[in-house]
């Protein structure tokens, strides 16, 4: 059985990475579940200065290397089929004025010709997907998954959450996290 790819946008790398090593290179579940991301996050990282300055680790040798073992590499045909995939979803973003950035159409590019799902908490950015059909799930949604695997343990997962909480960078409103969060684990949020 083919292993169910997942391609994570920069936010849900940044918001996983430093929790769950190495995150890229390694699979779970039965399926297996890969996780992958595109060579675009490093340039939008070193782009940044605010990214830069709240995830510095993201410089460090074990995560630079767990990168590279997970950086999607498109065969020369899928990579001109995820170019005119690309300029389509970005145009079509555009004429809808989502503001989906233009990395994170490429993450959508690249999961739509390469059936991949987008693994995403940019509300905006699901949008896009759901209206072309490209399968999405969040964070939050892989974490469970994970779980249910039992790649991960509850335990890990409340950590992971709690930082997050504790940083300021839930997914989402704090009220519509925390519903989601009891949909998916049957408990409160630590």
């Amino acid at each position: 059985m083919p292993p169910v790819r997942l391609v994570l946008d920069s936010n849900s790398y940044f918001r996983l990475a430093c929790s769950i090593r190495p995150l890229l290179d390694a699979s779970f579940g039965p399926e297996p579940c890969r996780l992958a991301v595109l060579k675009e996050l490093d340039d939008e990282f070193n782009r940044s200065a605010r990214l830069q300055s709240k995830f510095g680790w993201v410089r460090e040798p074990e995560y630079q290397q767990d990168r590279r073992k997970g950086l999607l590499t498109p065969s020369a045909s899928d990579k001109a089929k995820i170019d005119l995939t690309f300029d389509y979803l970005l145009h079509s973003d555009e004429l809808e004025g989502n503001g989906v950035s233009p990395v994170d159409i490429r993450v959508l590019a690249t999961a739509s010709v390469l059936s991949y799902t987008a693994v995403t908490d940019d509300g905006d950015m699901r949008k896009a997907a759901n209206a072309f059909g490209i399968p999405t799930c969040s964070t939050l949604e892989l974490l469970k998954r994970m779980l249910d695997c039992k790649d991960i343990n509850l335990e890990k997962i409340r950590e992971i959450v709690a930082y997050w909480d504790y940083t300021g960078d839930l997914p989402t409103s704090s009220a519509a996290f925390r519903a989601n969060y009891r949909r998916l684990f049957a408990e409160d949020m630590p």
